[in-house]
């Protein structure tokens, strides 16, 4: 199962369409439409069994020639796992930080909240605060990003 590398001469293809009936147009039209539609969801198919594996092989990118494969998103924190913080760190220490805002009024109550980027640096004060924040740790929105390598010309 592969696709290859089949590409179309464009400039003999552009020169057959001036030469074709416009019904016939739209209906080449509509079946590209229809290829094209089919072969994306083809490929979102072939980058879901890839993340599959990936994530099962707990994998954030896979070595390959010609192609840099990588796993890319944004992690998100369960916070009420987080709150087991604030019995190791002091809380003014964590707001001081950026790491942590209490609930506070402005024009409407704003609830507490952890920032995770500033808390991560906190888990130097020892594996059980690292432990908290990395099991309140969630994975979001993780998509998979391949693209092709910049060849480099080998000098004789």
């Amino acid at each position: 199962m592969t696709a290859g590398s089949v590409k179309p001469d464009l400039e003999s293809f552009g020169e057959k369409l001036e030469g074709m009936d416009t019904n016939r147009l739209v209906e080449d039209w509509d079946d590209y439409t229809k290829n094209i539609a089919s072969m994306r969801e083809m490929l979102a198919m072939i980058e879901m069994e890839i993340t599959k594996r990936m994530r099962a092989d707990s994998a954030t990118a896979v070595a390959h020639d010609d192609f840099t494969v990588e796993l890319a998103g944004t992690p998100k924190y369960d916070e009420s796992k987080l709150y087991a913080v604030l019995e190791y760190i002091p809380q003014a220490d964590l707001v001081k930080a950026g790491a942590y805002t209490p609930a506070h009024e402005e024009t409407v109550q704003v609830p507490e909240k952890f920032n995770a980027t500033k808390l991560k640096p906190f888990g130097k004060f020892g594996s059980d605060i690292r432990d908290i924040i990395q099991g309140a740790r969630w994975e979001s929105n993780v998509r998979l990003r391949i693209k092709p390598k910049a060849k480099t010309e080998v000098q004789a």
